[in-house]
């Protein structure tokens, strides 16, 4: 296996060819959703890139502030998670779900839960989860990430997901939701010590 410091993860993609929506505590969805937590729970302990961070040797002195955006997270290298699926079904024995009427209904009935929610869910070519927020008196997608707040390590979202349909372009928008927030990571010093000192060593014979 090879080792990826947590440092320069930008994104985790979880790539699924049939999503099973329901069927217990073992369908797809769950599972996939269980896995991307894990990874972004881990992602999350890397050292955050604060709004004052402006590159590795300068920050801003305590007599200037950032104010924070309504909508983005407070730091600048935050986790992003995706589920994308080909094509979606109710469960392991049921037949491939083709209208995304259908697949919407489902989506909307399915109970998504999680410590920490995916950034974005693709569930085949029409449809598709993302997070909005309450900004005042209104619901905005005011930016590509899901929300949180951290409590001792217990996760409370902010966000809330939206379910939508649209005419076969679904992993489209899935792409340009994925560049969006690449084009607004910023990630850490990475340990370029460590990695030059793993890649270095001999193996044992």
């Amino acid at each position: 296996k090879e080792k990826i410091p947590i440092e320069s993860v930008f994104a985790y993609i979880e790539a699924k060819h049939t999503l099973e929506i329901n069927g217990g505590s073992n369908n797809s969805l769950k599972k996939a959703l269980l896995q991307i937590s894990k990874v972004k729970e881990l992602v999350l302990q890397r050292t955050p890139v604060g709004r004052n961070q402006l590159s590795e040797f300068v920050v801003l002195g305590k007599g200037f502030t950032i104010s924070e955006k309504p909508g983005w997270p407070s730091i600048q290298n935050p986790p992003y998670g995706m589920l994308l699926a080909r094509q979606v079904r109710i469960n392991t024995k049921s037949q491939l779900m083709t209208s995304p009427d259908d697949i919407h209904n489902a989506l909307v009935g399915s109970p998504v839960e999680s410590n920490i929610l995916p950034d974005l869910i693709v569930a085949g070519p029409s449809n598709f989860i993302l997070p909005v927020n309450q900004l005042e008196n209104k619901q905005e997608i005011s930016s590509p990430f899901f929300l949180f707040e951290n409590n001792n390590n217990i996760y409370h979202p902010k966000s809330i997901l939206s379910t939508n349909k649209v005419d076969g372009i679904a992993f489209g928008i899935a792409l340009a939701h994925l560049f969006w927030a690449l084009d607004h990571i910023n990630l850490g010093v990475m340990p370029w010590e460590k990695i030059l000192g793993n890649g270095m060593q001999v193996e044992k014979s």
